[in-house]
């Protein structure tokens, strides 16, 4: 039996524990994954008509020295070292990303409703993910997928 990557880890906590659409995509040349979701959009248009939408954004998993990419294009861009990542780590990033989201979702709606806000934009408080992770006491660890 083949070893599990992060990659598997990573799908299946985000199958068990995150309440949205979600797409992992794996650019195995570029050492990268990202994790594309997606947050439904329901409002009314200026005919007061109901439309459905949705807002999708990424997050990257990245090899600091491996990978190229531009900051800008991602919610957060989190890197991966040799030795991978850890279930530790993979849960709690699936658990902060649904908070994200539901979060979002919530400002989301928000924004819709208000007749004063401008653009939209959704949140990674890298803070406090940052503060989060300090305190995880990682174990087990999978390594990036081979192909």
């Amino acid at each position: 039996m083949a070893k599990k990557s992060f990659l598997d880890v990573l799908n299946s906590e985000l199958a068990e524990n995150f309440e949205f659409n979600y797409e992992i995509n794996w650019n195995k040349k570029a050492f990268a994954v990202e994790v594309a979701f997606e947050l439904p959009v329901r409002g009314l248009d200026e005919n007061g008509e109901e439309v459905e939408d949705v807002l999708e954004d990424v997050v990257l998993f990245y090899h600091p020295d491996k990978t190229k990419f531009d900051e800008n294009d991602y919610l957060a861009a989190i890197p991966y070292d040799d030795k991978g990542l850890s279930r530790e780590f993979i849960q709690y990033f699936v658990g902060f990303l649904n908070q994200t989201a539901e979060k979002g979702l919530n400002q989301l709606t928000e924004f819709l409703e208000s007749d004063d806000a401008q653009d939209f934009t959704l949140d990674w408080d890298s803070v406090s993910f940052e503060a989060g992770d300090e305190q995880l006491t990682e174990s087990d660890y999978y390594a990036y997928p081979r192909y």
